[in-house]
């Protein structure tokens, strides 16, 4: 199987940005499916069945990651890991002509040392928001030297740059903060030739509202399933 042009003809972003980070393929002997595989960060591809034969590698292991997972898929990670927490969100992608977003602020890139407060709100691991700005576009409204609206990127295909870790402090709320960041990283995003996308929790209202105003498009479901620590 040509991984490359398996997760092109589905537009599957995530198996390809999974491959630019050179991941184990794991395969089923007719190389019909199975799953790319990085530190504990797993995404299953191909046929659901040679997905579910290969899990005797992982079925032992406990803190597991799996990410932006096709429906075709969910029930057999139940299945095999049900201690696993699962979390539902929808996937969005916009192009440059379908965009709707203005700036209306002044933005800049992150900085290094805003890792912590990204953090802080997002929820993520402090060290791979970091690793996020550094090695990506960004965009952050400042307010003197205090950052009070941001969003960064997850990852960059050669078709894609998802977007990710869209926050305003409460006090900044109401001022079209959140689509100046939005724009300002997008713009970025489409200079480079690429289409915007962007995973949004299914119950996250306000997040779908914007997405919807921006010109985003809803493209399918992805499920997320991680061990929490006790």
């Amino acid at each position: 199987m040509d991984l490359k042009s398996h997760f092109q003809k589905i537009e599957n972003f995530y198996g390809e940005y999974m491959l630019l980070e050179d991941c184990t393929v794991v395969t089923d002997n007719a190389m019909d499916g199975g799953f790319l595989i990085d530190g504990n960060e797993v995404y299953p591809f191909g046929s659901p069945a040679a997905f579910e034969r290969t899990l005797e590698v992982i079925k032992r292991r406990k803190n597991l990651f799996f990410a932006a997972v096709g429906e075709e898929f969910v029930q057999i990670i139940e299945k095999n890991f049900p201690f696993l927490k699962r979390k539902d969100s929808f996937f969005y992608t916009v192009t440059k002509e379908q965009f709707r977003g203005k700036k209306k602020h002044e933005c800049e890139n992150l900085r290094r040392e805003d890792a912590k407060t990204v953090a802080r709100f997002w929820g993520g691991e402090e060290r791979y928001i970091r690793s996020r700005i550094e090695r990506y576009p960004s965009s952050g409204i400042y307010d003197g030297n205090k950052l009070v609206a941001w969003v960064g990127l997850h990852n960059l295909t050669p078709r894609i740059g998802i977007m990710g870790f869209l926050h305003v402090l409460d006090d900044y709320r109401g001022k079209g903060l959140a689509e100046s960041v939005s724009t300002c990283l997008a713009e970025q995003i489409f200079g480079s030739g690429r289409i915007a996308g962007i995973h949004i929790w299914i119950d996250n209202e306000p997040s779908k509202n914007l997405a919807r105003k921006l010109g985003f498009e809803r493209r399918c479901t992805h499920s997320w399933f991680w061990h929490e620590r006790d």
